[in-house]
């Protein structure tokens, strides 16, 4: 009885949020077309994006292993792992990724020519680079803990290389043209084509917050041959697909169109601020002043500008990031929680502590229980 009755609650739940959001018409796709490369040192896959089921049937080709049931196996001898991809209507699709291959991998989306967009939740282990190719422009990192969200439009060329033995956790979620132009209002619209337009501002642009990171756990717990299990899976894609827009498109309209006057020099000032706060172990926050000589700025013009590109000031973005490296290091057991609150710079235990659980919800300590 317990289980009909959550089987009954999520079905419900689903079908709430489906109905008021997602429940869009019959508009068939454009036609696409699928090109498909191996080499001996990279796996390449070409391909225009559509739903994730018709994604993933392409993926497969390519690597030479048939999906079955929408759930790809990484066979031992290119990696391990898997890939699980579903539509939960015409309009709206996911994948699900959790695994490692031998060879560098390279993902070539071509752009399409209706506006459609993807987000994706990566929590992605780099071995050696990650790289992402956009309108002639290109960065290439060697951060090894990649653990941001990424919004982008379909109609935008773009490239990612990631580099051979990298863990990839990715979610991915596809919003097709005809539900775009149906069920989002013109002025969210034009926000969403304005924050999209430049890929590559957004690499790095959003973290995943705790609130982001229990709900991906979830759906990384997964077991892919129970319904029960199935539609939870679901209602946490839905749910992640409505805690990421109700804050984006919160924001003010009028942040965006300011980055979007910025100039090129100014922007890769900032990126190299922000590359130089995401350092795998900067102990401590670097003066304001080092930062403005770093990005040949005034001290003034560099905080509003960061703001404005990142969303969060300075010393904030330094935080986050240094609260996130210490909780990944303590849960992979690579330190003890006295060590990493060391390591990213806290002298006191106590404020560290504090500062995690303001940041996470829970006390660092918490992790290995």
């Amino acid at each position: 009885m317990r289980l009909r009755s959550e089987y009954l609650q999520v079905s419900v739940s689903i079908s709430k949020f489906v109905d008021t959001f997602f429940c869009y018409s019959t508009n068939t796709y454009p036609i696409i077309e699928k090109r498909n490369l191996r080499t001996s040192s990279m796996i390449k896959f070409t391909f225009k994006q559509e739903d994730f089921e018709t994604w993933l049937k392409g993926f497969s080709k390519t690597i030479g292993v048939k999906a079955v049931d929408n759930y790809l196996v990484i066979p031992p001898s290119i990696g391990a792992g898997y890939i699980y991809s579903r539509s939960i209507n015409k309009s709206l699709s996911y994948v699900v990724m959790d695994f490692e291959l031998k060879k560098d991998l390279n993902l070539n989306r071509m752009g399409t020519s209706d506006f459609g967009i993807l987000l994706y939740f990566n929590q992605v282990d780099v071995t050696e680079f990650f790289k992402v190719v956009s309108q002639q422009e290109m960065i290439k990192e060697q951060t090894k803990l990649r653990r941001n969200i990424f919004l982008s439009s379909t109609n935008t060329d773009l490239e990612v290389t990631f580099s051979k033995g990298s863990h990839m956790r990715r979610v991915g979620i596809y919003f097709a043209p005809a539900m775009i132009r149906r069920f989002i209002k013109k002025d969210a619209k034009i926000y969403l084509t304005s924050y999209t337009q430049n890929p590559l501002l957004n690499v790095n642009k959003e973290l995943i917050g705790f609130e982001y990171r229990k709900i991906l756990d979830e759906i990384y717990k997964t077991d892919f041959n129970s319904d029960i299990s199935l539609l939870i899976l679901h209602n946490r894609i839905l749910l992640l697909t409505e805690k990421f827009f109700q804050k984006l498109l919160a924001r003010s309209i009028s942040s965006d169109n300011k980055i979007n006057k910025l100039n090129r020099a100014d922007l890769d000032a900032l990126e190299t601020v922000e590359r130089a706060l995401s350092k795998e172990e900067l102990e401590k926050f670097p003066s304001i002043t080092k930062l403005s000589t770093l990005a040949r700025m005034s001290t003034s013009k560099l905080k509003n500008k960061f703001k404005e590109v990142y969303g969060m000031k300075l010393y904030e973005f330094y935080n986050k990031n240094r609260l996130q490296k210490a909780r990944e290091w303590i849960e992979a057991g690579d330190t003890s929680v006295k060590e990493a609150a060391y390591k990213v710079g806290f002298s006191s235990l106590s404020n560290f502590s504090k500062a995690f659980k303001k940041e996470f919800g829970l006390l660092p300590k918490e992790l290995k229980q």
